[in-house]
C-alpha cells in the first residue's frame, strides 16, 4: 500500500492507493470528476515534512473520534478527560496554570473548562498558599471517569495492530518530537509526562 496526497480547495486529501484494490484511485477520481474539479484546484504535494503532520493531524483526530463513540454514553468530553488525566499526571491536584503548560493549551481557555468541568462535579477547587490562588482536585466523580479513560478497549484495539516493537518504536519517536515542540514552546519537558526523567521529577517535587 502506498498514499498520495493532494491540495483540494485548501484543504489536503490523502488518498490510499492500495494495489489489492486496483479500483480504490479510480473511485476517487470519479468522485472529483463529479464536483466538475478543474486541474487548478488539484494540485499534487511533495512536501515530506508537511505530510508527516497531516498524517499525524489525521491519526489523532480520527482516535479521537472513536474514543468520542465509546464514551458517549458518559456525556464527558476528550478534552474533558484530558485534563482529568493531567490532573492525576500532576499527583492528583494542579493548579490551572500547570494544567494549561501539561497540555499545551492557553491559560484562558483551561481555566473557563475548569469552571464547566466544576458544575459537572468532575472537580473541586481549593485555595493554595503557593502562587496560585487556587489549586483543583478531582471528585469522585472525575476519578471515575479517569478509570473509565485508562480501561477503555479502543487503545488496545487500534494500536495492537503494530508488533510491539513498533509501538516502541513509535513512542520513542513521538516522545523526541513532543519534546522538542515542548522546547520550541519554552516548556520544560519535565513537566510532562512520559518523559524519560519523569519519574525523577515526581520524586524531586513531592
Amino acid at each position: 500500500m502506498y498514499y498520495s496526497m493532494f491540495l483540494l480547495d485548501k484543504h489536503v486529501i490523502i488518498i490510499s492507493m492500495d494495489t489489492s484494490y486496483p479500483n480504490s484511485y479510480t473511485s476517487v477520481q470519479n468522485h472529483y470528476a463529479k464536483r466538475n474539479m478543474s486541474k487548478n484546484n488539484f494540485s499534487p504535494i511533495d512536501d515530506e515534512y508537511f505530510t508527516l503532520w497531516v498524517l499525524i493531524a489525521q491519526t489523532k483526530d480520527a482516535i479521537l473520534r472513536i474514543r468520542e463513540r465509546d464514551y458517549d454514553q458518559y456525556n464527558i468530553k476528550n478534552e474533558r478527560r484530558a485534563v482529568i488525566f493531567a490532573i492525576v499526571a500532576l499527583g492528583g491536584q494542579a493548579a490551572p496554570v500547570e494544567i494549561a503548560r501539561f497540555l499545551f493549551r492557553k491559560i484562558n481557555s483551561v481555566t473557563e473548562m475548569l469552571k464547566r468541568m466544576e458544575q459537572q462535579g468532575l472537580i473541586r477547587k481549593y485555595k493554595s498558599s503557593g502562587k496560585s490562588k487556587v489549586n483543583v482536585r478531582l471528585t469522585e466523580k472525575g476519578r471515575n471517569t479517569y478509570t473509565q479513560s485508562v480501561q477503555n478497549t479502543s487503545d488496545k484495539r487500534l494500536f495492537s495492530i503494530l508488533p510491539r516493537g513498533q509501538r516502541e518504536k513509535l513512542k520513542a519517536s513521538l516522545l523526541k518530537l513532543r519534546n522538542e515542540a515542548a522546547r520550541e514552546l519554552g516548556i520544560q519537558s519535565h513537566s510532562l509526562i512520559f518523559s524519560p526523567d519523569f519519574n525523577c521529577y515526581r520524586k524531586t517535587k513531592h
